[in-house]
This record gives C-alpha cells, structure tokens and sequence, in this order.
C-alpha cells in the first residue's frame, strides 16, 4: 500500500495484499509500533466492471488501543484502476491505495 498523508495520522507502517491467480488473497500488515498482522487464507476475485471483491480485508485505518493492533474485518468491493502500474483505490477521496509492485 501507499500510504500518503490522508492515511499517514494512522498507525500503519505497511500494508500488502498478494492476490494469487488461483484466486488466494494474502493480507501482511506491520503498525508503526511494530504490532503483526498475517492472513494467509483469505480468497479473492475480479468483478468484470473493473473492481475486486476481497473476501475478507482487514482495515486499520481507526483509532488504535494503545497495547493493541486491532483493524475491522469485513468483505470489501474496490475499484482497480488500470494505470501503469494499476492500483486498487481504498477510497476515491484519499491518496491511498495498493499498487502493482515491480
């Protein structure tokens, strides 16, 4: 994920999703305070008017307790925009999103 300023007052240090062809979806999220979060198990697919259905993605962009990194699990349908590289849009207000890595 590229985290830009909209999302840089949350306690995300890194985010990566690994969509896998067979339709697998990997979630690897780190907080700034050096809290873990692995799902390894999640599924994933592309919906033909341009977006992705992740089944489930955790979000921790909230506010966080202080001895806890503790996101909302829920079933979410983002648009992909086939820029060079693509990305996936978490918000179309926000400067954050996935991109392809190289």
């Amino acid at each position: 994920m590229v985290v830009d300023s909209d999302c840089a007052q949350y306690d995300v240090a890194s985010d990566k999703l690994l969509l896998r062809h067979d339709g697998e979806l990997e979630q690897h999220t780190v907080s700034k305070r050096g809290f873990h979060y692995d799902a390894v198990a999640e599924r994933w697919k592309y919906s033909p008017d341009n977006h992705v259905v992740l089944d489930f993605r955790k979000d921790f962009f909230n506010s966080q307790p202080q001895n806890e990194f503790i996101g909302s699990r829920r079933l979410e349908v983002l648009p992909v925009e086939f820029s060079d590289p693509p990305v996936i849009v978490l918000n179309s207000k926000s400067d954050c999103f996935y991109s392809k890595v190289r």
